[in-house]
């Protein structure tokens, strides 16, 4: 009897973390589920769908096709391409279990406070669902993988066997290069984070770490060697610092940037305390982690402050916050009623700002399906979308399989975004260009190639609704015209609907490529 009885404790924590996981996919899922006909982002969402459908096509990231990230993403999306179908719902569900990892991460997080605690702080990112679009984002991936590592190193120290302590600082390493696959910006940093972790205690939980790091990275190493490193360094290193001058934006100190602010100071002073004050070794480890992780996300956030940066980096700091708070009131040894009531506070907040935030966040915009085959994808509810069902029309009729396509802005001297979703919709056609999506300081600077590229092409498809792109940041500097000197020598108007144009490359040129 007396051994029976931790079995059945166990059994017991385990069946409530099951029944939690479960809870928190379907909550997810019911916030999820009014995304699914959501208007697709032209370039953002459009290139989750166009980089793993060309993969299953036999083309390879970086030697094929620039891509700004590492390849986990991808290749998961076009996995489940391959298992279920290439459609944007399943590229859709493949993003909600995105976050239904990230938030049950953070759950099991919290339970190094209590179960409250885990709720609390894995709510808090399921609210960024409210406000995230849809999609399968590899920076939800790659957080996800980082919080898991965080988790791991935690429980490593927790953990009073040997055997145990082994085996989880080797998967918090092996966490750690999993979110080198998605994000290689987060992998790098959590990376970091577990190293200082890991820097107290036996070294061994050190060597493992390194090992799991190793056992993981190595393949994407021997990956990127494959496809050549010169071109991955190009898109993944070079590429993204091009782009940066670009994509920045003036810093606006707005309340959400101010209460991000506040929650990365709060986790960096809970654990700053937690030291001083001597917590528990392993407490003070997941503090200093989740300190070093929370800063470490800010300049991804300042790099560009708008909405969208800020929450998905808000959802995981408020959880982490969420978690430390809860480490310093436990270790103040309030009354067990006291700390459950601060908690379950702090989840009745969060559910009122989810509640609140629902009428208007969560209000989908009305939607026009835009079809080409069995492929769809769905389309702002705007006068433009019939222009945008007729021109994918006109090219399913003219375009001949097989044939190249470019796609791009009108004015090509400016390459700041692009409907990058009309490789996906016309699978029968071959990019011509390796830029799938277009980012300034990028595609249009000097030595891209992009002029020859596009002169390669059958069909050209220009969109003019971005001729008036103003952002105050260097993507409004104009590049070289070399690419729409191509355009106006090789090509002749075939038909404009609306913003697009199609041009065909005219007779006059026909076998003159050179």
């Amino acid at each position: 009897m007396l051994t029976s009885t931790p079995n059945r404790s166990l059994k017991r924590e385990q069946s409530a973390d099951l029944l939690a996981a479960a809870l928190l996919l379907l909550l997810c899922v019911a916030f999820y589920l009014p995304k699914l006909a959501a208007p697709i982002s032209a370039q953002d969402e459009g290139i989750l769908l166009a980089y793993p459908d060309l993969i299953l096509r036999g083309y390879l990231p970086y030697r094929d096709f620039a891509a700004l990230y590492t390849p986990g993403s991808l290749y998961l999306v076009s996995l489940a391409f391959g298992l279920f179908g290439e459609s944007l719902l399943v590229e859709r569900a493949v993003g909600l279990l995105y976050w239904w990892a990230l938030a049950c991460s953070l759950y099991f997080i919290g339970l190094s406070v209590s179960r409250l605690t885990g709720y609390a702080a894995a709510l808090a990112t399921v609210i960024g669902l409210i406000f995230f679009p849809a999609g399968a984002y590899a920076m939800t991936a790659a957080l996800a993988l980082a919080l898991g590592a965080l988790l791991a190193a935690y429980r490593s120290y927790a953990s009073g066997e040997p055997a145990a302590q082994r085996r989880l600082s080797l998967l918090a390493g092996a966490s750690a290069g999993g979110a080198l696959w998605f994000r290689h910006d987060v992998g790098v940093l959590v990376s970091a984070a577990l190293f200082f972790m890991f820097l107290t205690g036996p070294r061994f939980r050190l060597a493992r770490f390194f090992g799991g790091v190793f056992l993981v990275g190595v393949p994407l190493l021997a990956y990127l060697g494959t496809v050549g490193l010169d071109v991955s360094f190009e898109s993944l290193v070079l590429d993204v610092l091009r782009n940066g001058p670009g994509r920045k934006l003036p810093l606006v100190i707005s309340p959400a940037l101010l209460a991000l602010f506040a929650l990365v100071a709060a986790t960096v002073a809970a654990a700053v305390y937690g030291h001083i004050r001597k917590f528990a070794h392993s407490e003070r480890v997941l503090m200093r982690g989740a300190a070093i992780l929370a800063a470490g996300l800010l300049p991804s956030v300042l790099q560009r402050a708008d909405g969208w940066h800020i929450i998905y980096v808000a959802g995981p700091v408020l959880g982490l916050a969420i978690v430390c708070a809860g480490l310093v009131l436990k270790a103040g040894r309030p009354g067990t009623a006291t700390l459950r009531l601060s908690v379950t506070g702090s989840v009745c907040v969060m559910l009122a700002l989810v509640v609140l935030s629902s009428f208007s966040a969560m209000r989908v915009k009305h939607t026009v399906p835009i079809v080409s085959g069995d492929r769809l994808i769905h389309f702002s509810a705007q006068p433009t979308a019939r222009d945008l069902q007729r021109t994918v029309d006109e090219l399913n009729r003219v375009a001949q399989p097989g044939w190249r396509i470019f796609i791009g802005p009108n004015d090509l001297r400016y390459t700041n975004y692009n409907d990058s979703f009309l490789y996906f919709l016309l699978p029968q056609l071959a990019p011509s260009s390796r830029f799938i999506e277009l980012n300034p300081g990028v595609a249009n600077r000097t030595g891209s190639g992009l002029a020859e590229q596009i002169a390669s092409a059958d069909v050209v498809v220009l969109n003019s609704s971005y001729d008036n792109w103003r952002e105050p940041n260097a993507s409004s500097v104009p590049g070289p015209d070399a690419a729409n000197r191509v355009v106006a020598e090789r090509y002749c108007e075939h038909r404009r609907l609306g913003h697009w144009r199609i041009l065909l490359r005219c007779q006059s040129t026909e076998g003159n490529d050179g």
